[in-house]
């Protein structure tokens, strides 16, 4: 079974953000607290919590990626004309789709993506408390 995932363009290429349980406990052992403190912090619009959640969405495709790269990208984003909710947004459904939150939250990304391809611009609803 293929995870679901969201796709965003960074560092000239496109690049499918999405989190597995292992990606979870990373994310979590990183920043040394439960998931759902962290995504609290993101929605907060931390730079460090937003970094490490875009690494640990990104790690399965690019193993050497490292949270200082992931902060490259993250900057070469923005000074190409993208903002910082493009990643937020592609954060939000990857961990959403990845079913930690419910199959409800799941079916609803999944719904408002519809036909489209997954982006980081598609319009859907936000992880429980974010």
């Amino acid at each position: 079974m293929s995870l679901a995932y969201t796709e965003i363009t960074l560092g000239g290429r496109n690049r499918k953000v999405r989190y597995a349980i292992r990606d979870l406990r990373d994310l979590e052992r990183v920043l040394a607290k439960p998931l759902g403190d962290a995504v609290a912090d993101m929605t907060r619009l931390g730079a460090e919590p937003l970094s490490i959640f875009l690494w640990a969405g990104l790690k399965h495709e690019d193993r050497p990626l490292t949270i200082e790269k992931t902060l490259d990208l993250i900057q070469e984003h923005v000074d190409s004309g993208g903002e910082i909710s493009d990643i937020r947004q592609a954060v939000n459904d990857a961990l959403v789709l990845s079913g930690y939150f419910g199959q409800k939250a799941k079916a609803e990304v999944e719904a408002a993506r519809g036909a489209n391809p997954p982006t980081a611009t598609a319009t859907t609803p936000s992880v429980p408390g974010g």
